[in-house]
This record gives structure tokens, sequence and C-alpha cells, in this order.
């Protein structure tokens, strides 16, 4: 026969105690950091202080209930305390007991406060530098323009004109952008008012023929690449003259 038994608190405190299991109510990570803050005043304070400013930090004015305050700090003191870099191997070392539960209180302190107040960082908005804006109108419209004429120079960040925070947008630039869209639509959409025109296009007679000539085909030697926009579909004639 299967009996149900029922034990009140009293009874569990009872029962703990004689199968000789001592009950601990569970500390705060505040109430721990309180605890093992003399770990750092012992191993720590003697490198990273006002006077010796060992890695540019000193705890000397840093406190327990201040931590998240000091965010940066810790979390480059809980990296280094979990890869025991800190304190120096040549140094006495706290027990490992101690630490973890330093470590562990610094963890879950700092973690609170930014599940309190999550801050997801910010976006900078990136623009077209002319590289890329010359690269989107030929792959749009299959047209080959040359922004140097058109906006203006994107500057640069450390040798770098791709930076968004760099790439900042002026007046200048939002002429530029006009000026430059009705240039390129003109060029995509063609004029069928235009009037008939000629372009010549000269090789110097210095310029050599002996050697291969990049855009050629492969296999030839001299002659010369053109690379020509017209201006709408119509019927061309096209000339050479040796």
């Amino acid at each position: 026969m299967r009996k149900s038994i029922y034990i009140g608190a009293g009874g569990l405190a009872a029962a703990a105690l004689v199968a000789g299991v001592v009950l601990h109510a569970q500390r705060s990570p505040d109430a721990v950091l309180h605890e093992r803050w003399a770990m750092l005043d012992r191993y720590c304070v003697g490198c990273h202080n006002d006077a010796e400013l060992a890695g540019g930090v000193s705890l000397d004015r840093l406190r327990p209930e201040n931590v998240v305050a000091d965010a940066r700090i810790w979390e480059a003191a809980i990296r280094k305390l979990r890869l025991g870099m800190m304190p120096p191997r040549e140094e006495p070392q706290p027990e490992p007991g101690v630490r973890e539960s330093f470590v562990a209180a610094l963890e879950s302190t700092l973690d609170a406060a930014a599940d309190a107040r999550p801050y997801a960082g910010g976006e900078t908005v990136h623009r077209l530098n002319r590289a890329e804006y010359a690269n989107a109108v030929r792959d749009l419209f299959g047209i080959q323009i040359d922004v140097a004429e058109l906006l203006p120079s994107d500057g640069g960040d450390f040798g770098f004109d791709n930076i968004a925070s760099a790439l900042t947008t002026s007046p200048l630039l939002l002429d530029g952008y006009v000026t430059a869209a009705q240039r390129i639509s003109t060029l995509a959409v063609g004029d069928a008012k235009v009037q008939p025109t000629t372009a010549e296009f000269l090789i110097p007679r210095n310029l050599s023929q002996n050697e291969h000539v990049d855009g050629l085909p492969l296999g030839t030697r001299g002659g010369r690449v053109v690379r020509h926009v017209f201006p709408a579909d119509g019927e061309y004639k096209l000339l050479g003259r040796l």
C-alpha cells in the first residue's frame, strides 16, 4: 500500500539538519562584492593605485556600490581574472573560491544593469562615395561617367573614403547630385532632338602599335579602344582612316 507523507516547513528543516545538510540563504551579488572587496586591497591595489597606475587603471577610488558606473574597467577586470592574467603569476594569488565568487558577483551586477537598461548602439547613415556612386550608375544604366567632374571629393579618414562617419553631406554635394542626376538621366533615356554631330578619335603617332592593347581581343597588336556614349538610338556612320 502506498502512503503519502506531508512534511511541513519545520519538518524540512529538521530533516535537513538530521541529514547533516546546512541550508544557506542565497546571498545577493552586492553582498558578495562588499565581502570580497578586501581581495582587491590585498592583491590588486598595490599596483593599480593613483601612484603606480599600472595599465592606466587605479582602483583606489572604486567602490562596490559604484561597479556599474565603472563598467568598462570591471569588464576588463573580469576577462583578466577569468584567464588568470591578474594578479601576475609571479605575485601572490587569491584562493580560487574567492576569485570565482568575486568574478561571478561582478558579472551578475553588470548583467543585471544591462538587462535593466538595454542599449543596442547606433548605426551611422552610410551614403555612397564617388566610386560606389559611379559603379551603381554603371550597373543600373550601363553608363560610364566621370564622377570627379560632377561630385566634390569625399575627403577621407585615415586614408579611407568609405567610412560612414567621414562621408558627410553638404549643400555642395546635394547640388552635385542634382547636376549628376540630370546628366545621367539624359544619357540613359536619350535625346531624340539632338542635332547630328561628329566625334573624332585620333591615334597618336607616337603610340606603339607593336604591343597588345588592354581591352582588345587577345592575340592582337596595336589599335585603340574607344568608349563613346551615343545620345539616342539611331543610325550612325563609322569611318576609319589610316
